[in-house]
Order: structure tokens, then C-alpha cells, then sequence
């Protein structure tokens, strides 16, 4: 490449860069007028907790229950800058900005710089990557370190001398994406499938000697990152945990009668104590030891797990295939399938800009797919990422879709929907119909199996869900009426949810509208009769309403459906003190408000111990 050509390409990369970066920028500044950006919930909290303790040199000491690199790589930020929520941020603005550099270069090695860049573009432009860019989860650098490992191993093939640094490089990238997201290991027998099969015959690559040398380099530094993970995993707990302990459990939960192939829910909650604890990981451990009636390791725990979906597809392999072909399907619907934080309801509410990145799973799944289909035989490269796509889509039939999971798999289909933009542009110029009418008929094929709600993800019960997180966010920033204003409105479309009651109760207590907290727990009550939360909180407005009997009535109930609900416990002893005084005149003082009643357990001022000073609140 010759001087002028090269200062060419990295202006246009220093362009895409940036504009890639106002974007994220731009959005950034608005999604923080979202009480999300300040409240991390449920997997942003699970990393940023986990973060924390390690900025602050607190390791942990058992076996990783999920992936580990990505809160290293946010506890590495938390401890250059502390625990501010938009350093990370700005960091993976800048990461997803490199990333759409890394995309342009592999379009121009896979086809033609074109294509590269208007990939890149459309990779700037893409809705979900800018949201998830913003999140305090994996996807930003998982999505960063596989660009990284397909360019790398691109590179590696290419030339007539065997590229011995690259093929360690990139195995090495690629061990490393591992313990962020393991099933990305699945790449690996594609590339060594490529390397013997697809690689271009030419250099040491052609004969066999050299495709075994790029082989066990290759796979040998893919290795090392899981190993000492496995090893630490071993050292601390004696347990040979390979990288992470969750695909038990998530087997489980993707396969038995009651999953729907998108819903991670487990079939019983446990109440955790202290901070917050994975619901999954909770439940995967004390449900494996209660139903074996012993003390388990985490790697006993998954066994039983697997050993339990294995024999759902043993007892009902028809009902097993029609779930996995409904996740398939899923995968390539055009819908985001909400996992934490919808996609759509944060674009709708917060981050208007959303609506201008134009590009999302619509517009990536039918011309990626029909740019594959061209591709094929024309591009020998193509054929690695193809195969790249399908393998890592196809890793999670086993568990269950979500949007987040397949983006990873986003930024080559962009390259095959510019490839086939490209190949449509110019017979459409020239008005060869005859040429067009074959691709667009694919195309039209393409679109209605992405574009049509082929199994509908999107209920009212889903939407009532979003309106409720922002609620609590917003109870636990203090704001109260803006979170009662989104409590009310989920229970306008979910008016049997147990949890929306809780919370709009606590709401109302904490205003001092007492009668009002009482009726929301009644309802609550009513809803999830079997939930010992809402027995201790209707105690408590009984309580303070001057009605000690029937607070002790609750708080006995819920001490029977909860035995070790310790503020139940502690406020039953206390109404019975309050009883063995003498002189009635005394009560009102005795049982004084003493704090707000527990909110649901996945609120942030529940699992963070928000309000701790205070003795009882709504759980």
C-alpha cells in the first residue's frame, strides 16, 4: 500500500471512529436522565458488585458461577477511577466505536474496502449495539475481543510464510473472549475446519505440515486463558470448574416443559441475605441440595442440572425439538428480546436518539442472510465468517435467546447485508430486472422469516415489567412520585402482578399514606398469596394504624411461610413486649413507625441494603 492510499485508510478509519463515537456519546447523555444509568439492576448489579469488591481487593473465594473477565475488566476500571458509572461507559463507547474500525477492516479483507465501510457505518448506526454499549454487561467487550480474533485470524492465513505470532494471537483472543462468554470456544473447530478445509492453498499453509503447525498454535493459546481460570476455579474451591459453573442450571432452564426458549425464570425463589446474590445461581445450589438431601459442590450442582434437562429430552424428544426449532426462530426474530433492560421501552422513554440509528435486527437478519447466500462460493473468507455466525447462533439453542447473546454475531451479518447491498446496487443502476428478480424474491423470503412474529415475545405483562424496574429506580434515587407515576402505570398493564403492588405500597408508605400502603398489600397478598413479604408488610401499616393484633396475625403468617424472615421475627417479638406492658397509654409509642416495609426482592434498595438504617421495610 502506497503512501497515499494508506493515509486514505486512516482517515476514513479515524472518521468512522468518531462518528461512531458521537453517537454513543450522544445517547449516553441522555440515558442519563434514566434512573437505569445511576440503579444497576439484576446482571448490571451482579458485575458491578462484583466489581467493586474487586477494586477494593476483595476476591472471591469459591468457584466462578458465571464468566469472570468482564467484571476483572470492570473492577480494572473501578480501580483507576473509582466507582464512577460513566467511566466504564465512556470505555465501552470507545470499544464499540474501535469495533466498527475492526468491521471496516475485515470487510476490505473479506471483499473491498467499500463494503467494509459502509458495514462499519451500519454497524455505527445500529440501535442495540449503541444501547448495549451502555450497559454494565458483557456484549460491548465480547462483541470488541471476537472482531479482534476473526481479524487476526484472517491475517494469519493470508501470505506465503506460515504466521506463526498471529495464529497465537489469535487463539489467544479468542481464550480470552472464552472467559467472558464461553460458548465462543465453538469458533475454534470452525477455524481449525477453515484452516484445513477453506484457508487458501498457498504458502506453508498449503501443505500439511504447516496447517498442523497453525493448528497446535492456534488451539494451544486458545487454551490458556480457560486453563487458569479452571485452575484457579480448583485452587480455591477443589472443585475442576471449567471456567464458569452456570451452564448447569441454564441447561435446566432452557429445557423442561415450562420454558417458552426466552424466559430464564426459575421455578422458586429463594431469599437472599445481605447483598445481592444471583437468583439462578441461588436456586441452582439450594434446589440441587434439597432435592439430594446433601451438600453439594458447584460442579455436583451442574452435573444434577444437566442430568435433569437430559432426561426432559429423553422423556419428550418430540417436545424438545419443537422448543429448540421455537429458539431458533427466535434468534433471527426481529424483535430484542428484553433479558434485563428492554431495548425498545429504554428508546421509547429515555433515549429518543435511538429512534436515528436506524439499523437493527430487521434490516441485519434478511441481507445478512442473503449476503452469506452470495458469498459462499465467490469469497473463500466469507466461508469463515459464515460459519463463525451460524456456530455461535446455533451455541445457544441448549439454553435460551436473548438479544444480548446473539450481538456478538451482529457485526458480520452487517457485513454480508453491505455485501448484498453491493450486489443489488448495480443491477437495480442498470435496470436488469432479470438479474434482481431471483435475489429480491430471496430477499422478500428472507424478510417475512425475520419480520413476522412467527412466536410473539412482546406481551403487556412484559411491558408492565419495564414501567416496574423504572419505578424502582426511581424509588431508589428518592424520587418518589415519579416512581409511583411508573407503578401505576405497569399496573395498568399488569394489574395481577404481586410485585407492582408491593412497590406502589411502599411507595405510599413511605409518604405517609398508611391506609392506602395497606390496601397494596392486601392486593399483593391477594395476587401471590404464598409470598411471606406481604404478610410482614401489611403487619407493619397495621402496626402503625394502631391494630397491634392484627400485625401479629401477619407477622405470624408470614413467619409460617417464611421461617427465616429475620424482620418478621424481630417485629413479632417486639408487638408481644409492646402487649406485656400495663399501661395502655404506652402502645402508640411502642409500635411507632420504625421504617418503610419491604419492596420486591429484585429492587436495587432491597438487594443493595438501601435504607439500612432503618429496621423494617417492605420487602
Amino acid at each position: 500500500m502506497d503512501e497515499r492510499l494508506r493515509h486514505a485508510h486512516l482517515k476514513i478509519c479515524a472518521y468512522l471512529f468518531l462518528g461512531a463515537l458521537v453517537v454513543r456519546l450522544l445517547y449516553l447523555s441522555q440515558y442519563a436522565c434514566s434512573p437505569f444509568f445511576w440503579v444497576p439492576t439484576l446482571d448490571n448489579l451482579y458485575h458491578d458488585l462484583h466489581a467493586r469488591a474487586l477494586a477494593a481487593g476483595q476476591g472471591e473465594r469459591e468457584a466462578f458461577f458465571r464468566a469472570p473477565l468482564y467484571y476483572y475488566f470492570l473492577g480494572g476500571i473501578y480501580w483507576l477511577f473509582g466507582h464512577n458509572l460513566w467511566a466504564p461507559r465512556l470505555i465501552q463507547a470507545l470499544l464499540g466505536s474501535a469495533s466498527c474500525v475492526l468491521l471496516y477492516l475485515i470487510g476490505g479483507r473479506v471483499f473491498w474496502p467499500t463494503v467494509g465501510l459502509v458495514a462499519g457505518g451500519l454497524m455505527a448506526l445500529y440501535g442495540p449495539l449503541v444501547f448495549f454499549d451502555g450497559e454494565l454487561l458483557i456484549p460491548p467487550l465480547a462483541v470488541f475481543l471476537d472482531l479482534c480474533f476473526l481479524l487476526l485470524v484472517l491475517r494469519a492465513s493470508d501470505g506465503e510464510r506460515l504466521q506463526g505470532g498471529r495464529w497465537l494471537a489469535a487463539g489467544g483472543v479468542l481464550g480470552l473472549s472464552a472467559i467472558a462468554r464461553p460458548n465462543i470456544l465453538l469458533a475454534a473447530p470452525v477455524v481449525v475446519l477453515w484452516i484445513w478445509r477453506y484457508a487458501a492453498p498457498q504458502g506453508e499453509l498449503a501443505d500439511r505440515r504447516g496447517r498442523l503447525c497453525a493448528t497446535v498454535l492456534f488451539l494451544g493459546a486458545t487454551l490458556v486463558a480457560p486453563a487458569l481460570v479452571t485452575l484457579r476455579n480448583y485452587r480455591v474451591a477443589s472443585d475442576p470448574i471449567f471456567i464458569a459453573s452456570q451452564g448447569g442450571i441454564n441447561f435446566f432452564l432452557g429445557n423442561r416443559p415450562e420454558a417458552d426458549g426466552y424466559t430464564p425464570s426459575t421455578p422458586r425463589r429463594y431469599r437472599f441475605k445481605g447483598e445481592y446474590e444471583d437468583s439462578v445461581a441461588l436456586y441452582g445450589q439450594r434446589a440441587a441440595e434439597e432435592a439430594l438431601g446433601r451438600r453439594l459442590s458447584a460442579s455436583q450442582a451442574q452435573a444434577y442440572w444437566l442430568r435433569r434437562g437430559l432426561a426432559w429430552w429423553r422423556d419428550d424428544p418430540v417436545a424438545a425439538l419443537r422448543l429448540t426449532w421455537r429458539k431458533w426462530v427466535l434468534t433471527w426474530t426481529h424483535r430484542e428480546i428484553r433479558n434485563n433492560h428492554a431495548y425498545d421501552f429504554v428508546r421509547a422513554e429515555f433515549a429518543p436518539i435511538l429512534w436515528l440509528c436506524l439499523f437493527g435486527f430487521w434490516f441485519a437478519g434478511p441481507l445478512g442472510l442473503l449476503g452469506m447466500a452470495l458469498s459462499w462460493r465467490v469469497y473463500p473468507h466469507a466461508r469463515l465468517l459464515a460459519l463463525f455466525i451460524l456456530t455461535y447462533l446455533a451455541s445457544f439453542l441448549p439454553f435460551f435467546v436473548a438479544d444480548r447473546y446473539r450481538l456478538p454475531a451482529v457485526p458480520p451479518l452487517l457485513l454480508f447485508a453491505a455485501y448484498a447491498l453491493a450486489c443489488g446496487w448495480e443491477p437495480l443502476r442498470c435496470r436488469r430486472w432479470h438479474r434482481l428478480a431471483p435475489v429480491a424474491a430471496a430477499l422478500t423470503a428472507l424478510a417475512l422469516f425475520v419480520n413476522v412474529d412467527w412466536y410473539p415475545t412482546a406481551t403487556s405483562a412484559a411491558q408492565a415489567l419495564d414501567h416496574w424496574s423504572a419505578g424502582n429506580g426511581y424509588l431508589e434515587l428518592g424520587r418518589l412520585e415519579e416512581a409511583e407515576a411508573r407503578y401505576r402505570k405497569a399496573l395498568a398493564l399488569d394489574p395481577r402482578n404481586a410485585e407492582i403492588w408491593t412497590n406502589l405500597g411502599a411507595v405510599c408508605y413511605a409518604t405517609d399514606r398508611i391506609p392506602e400502603a395497606a390496601a397494596c398489600f392486601g392486593e399483593a397478598i391477594r395476587r401471590a398469596p404464598g409470598e411471606a413479604r406481604g404478610y410482614f408488610n401489611l403487619a407493619l401499616c397495621e402496626r402503625d394504624m394502631g391494630h397491634p393484633h392484627r400485625a401479629r396475625q401477619h407477622l405470624e403468617a408470614a413467619l409460617r411461610l417464611d421461617p427465616e424472615h429475620t424482620a418478621a421475627r424481630e417485629e413479632l417479638i417486639r408487638l408481644r413486649r409492646s402487649d406485656a406492658r400495663p399501661t395502655p397509654a404506652a402502645r402508640p409509642m411502642q409500635i411507632a413507625r420504625r421504617g418503610p416495609p419491604e419492596h420486591g426482592p429484585a429492587t436495587p434498595a432491597t438487594v443493595r441494603g438501601a435504607v439500612a438504617d432503618r429496621q423494617d421495610r417492605p420487602a
